[in-house]
């Protein structure tokens, strides 16, 4: 018998974090990041493709994924990330805007990441988003008083 001898799955990745919260103004042209390091931990080296997912969708427009060896095609929320050594972590920014919601609302981005070589190999990271909006009050005061 000859060829190579795996220990282990010889593909696989982790993304970190599992789960991330952030609490945003509506973007009224303005874009948020979040950052999520894609690592490795199969046995070759590895291509990732990167997709991204939106829960419910309402809040959350993805404007681009990007990182040192990250490359996408012509729509902005999936792209590949190429060539990741065994044990080996990469960090990817996910570009988002928030639209005109209420406030309160709660929208989920997802970023799945899925290994190339062996595609049932999969993570993902989540950003779990509230829209807030400011407070503003009110008040009558007089300086000097009296």
């Amino acid at each position: 018998m000859s060829g190579p001898v795996f220990y282990g799955n010889p593909y696989g990745v982790t993304v970190s974090p599992q789960a991330t919260t952030a609490s945003q103004l509506p973007s009224n042209g303005t874009t948020y990041t979040v950052l999520f390091t894609v690592l490795n931990t199969g046995n070759n080296m590895d291509s990732y493709d990167l997709l991204t997912a939106k829960r419910p969708g309402t809040a959350i427009s993805v404007a681009l994924i990007a990182g040192t060896g990250v490359t996408h095609g012509a729509n902005p929320d999936s792209a590949r990330l190429a060539n990741i050594d065994v044990g080996a972590s990469a960090s990817v920014t996910v570009t988002y805007s928030v639209a005109s919601v209420a406030a309160g609302t709660i929208d989920t981005l997802v970023l799945t990441t899925r290994s190339v070589g062996d595609r049932t190999q999969t993570d993902a990271g989540r950003l779990t988003l509230t829209v807030v909006r400011p407070r503003l009050t009110i008040g009558r005061a007089v300086s000097p008083s009296g």
